[in-house]
C-alpha cells in the first residue's frame, strides 16, 4: 500500500441520448482508467467499472435539476 490522494474528483461528461429513450430508465457503464502515485512511486494502471441508472425525460417534459453545486460555473477566484 501506499499513500494517496483518497478524496472527491468529480468528473463531468455530455451524454447524446437516442429519441428512443425519452421516458424510460437507461442503464449506463461507465469505466474509469486511473493509476495511483505517490511523490516516490506508481502502482500499475488499473480500471473500475459501474453501472449507473440513468432516468430520462420524455418528450417535452423538463428534467429535474440536483446537485447545483457541482455544474455551477467557477468564479475564477481562488
Amino acid at each position: 500500500p501506499i499513500s494517496v490522494y483518497e478524496k472527491e474528483v468529480l468528473l463531468k461528461a455530455k451524454i447524446k441520448v437516442p429519441a428512443a429513450a425519452a421516458g424510460r430508465t437507461e442503464k449506463l457503464e461507465l469505466q474509469i482508467g486511473y493509476q495511483s502515485c505517490n511523490d516516490k512511486t506508481c502502482l500499475r494502471p488499473t480500471q473500475a467499472s459501474v453501472m449507473l441508472q440513468v432516468p430520462v425525460a420524455a418528450d417535452g417534459q423538463s428534467g429535474k435539476p440536483i446537485n447545483r453545486r457541482l455544474f455551477q460555473k467557477p468564479s475564477g477566484k481562488p
